[in-house]
């Protein structure tokens, strides 16, 4: 018993049971094996499903040929030279540098720094010359047949387009017209009016080096109010509704009462010159030799 008992136990590989022991470890690693390669092949699978997805979401656009982007060059170019009607001529009759132009749906108005305003009909054929003006002309404003010019001989004159007219001169030509405007040269501003705009068909507004700006009557031909507060040359305006705002040589930007002819509020900011100006009721775009654009509030500045 006590030898059988200290008896150690033989080896699989020496006792007879060598065979049944190699028949059940080899099922068993023929099933690891196998769970293994199927667990490769899966992933390989899912691996190419995601190679193909993305090849379709990433795919490269089709090579142009030399051949197809000539062709479409020629056809564009030839779309731009025989697409419309190109008029290269020059319509201005005399020399001089136009300071304003204006585009409306019956006229093309050219001012000139030569005292001259040229009108045009809209396919380019010369109507009429506006004189009266003695000095260059900077700033002018159309309102249908209704033309409102201003420069540097410090006048502000009404225009009407359908003839010609001015001033006293208009008055007897359109006498019989109900619907025609009566015309006026406007005095009041002592250096060079330098931007205009109108509010509506009897009411215009000028900015001028002077540093004020003047709310004309353009049926009774006179001024309503001045409008006194820049330290500088006024260089542009705009208008929406009641509300004109202004851009000064002085930095700033003003906010005036059309009708009320006073300030409602000075904006400051800008460390240069304002040379232009937008306002469409709800902001304030002011641009300025400082090289910065602002957009301001109306309303609180």
């Amino acid at each position: 018993m006590d030898e059988m008992e200290d008896a150690e136990p033989k080896p699989w590989w020496v006792s007879g049971d060598r065979h049944s022991r190699q028949e059940e470890v080899a099922p068993k690693d023929h099933l690891e094996v196998g769970s293994a390669s199927g667990s490769i092949e899966g992933l390989r699978t899912q691996s190419l499903d995601r190679g193909a997805k993305r090849k379709g979401s990433q795919r490269k656009p089709k090579a142009i040929t030399y051949r197809s982007h000539f062709k479409q060059r020629y056809m564009v170019e030839t779309a731009w030279r025989n697409g419309g009607v190109c008029d290269a001529r020059q319509i201005t009759p005399d020399q001089g540098v136009v300071t304003s132009l204006h585009l409306t749906k019956k006229y093309i108005v050219v001012a000139l720094d030569n005292a001259k305003i040229h009108v045009f009909d809209t396919v380019g054929d010369h109507q009429k010359t506006l004189q009266g003006h003695v000095m260059g002309v900077w700033a002018m404003v159309p309102w249908g047949d209704l033309l409102v010019s201003g420069g540097c001989d410090r006048d502000v004159r009404v225009w009407n387009l359908a003839t010609g007219c001015v001033a006293q001169e208009a008055l007897q030509v359109l006498a019989a017209n109900k619907n025609s405007y009566p015309q006026f040269t406007l005095r009041g501003h002592t250096s060079t009016v330098r931007c205009l705009k109108m509010s509506d068909a009897n009411t215009a507004i000028s900015g001028s080096r002077d540093t004020t700006l003047r709310i004309w009557d353009l049926k009774k031909g006179m001024c309503k109010h001045v409008l006194i507060g820049h330290q500088a040359s006024v260089r542009c305006l705009e208008i929406h509704g009641d509300i004109v705002v202004s851009g000064s040589y002085d930095t700033t930007a003003k906010i005036w009462s059309i009708s009320e002819g006073k300030c409602l509020r000075t904006l400051t900011g800008h460390f240069s010159q304002i040379y232009a100006i937008a306002f469409d009721g709800k902001k304030i775009a002011t641009g300025s030799l400082d090289t910065s654009v602002r957009i301001w509030d109306p309303n609180d500045g």
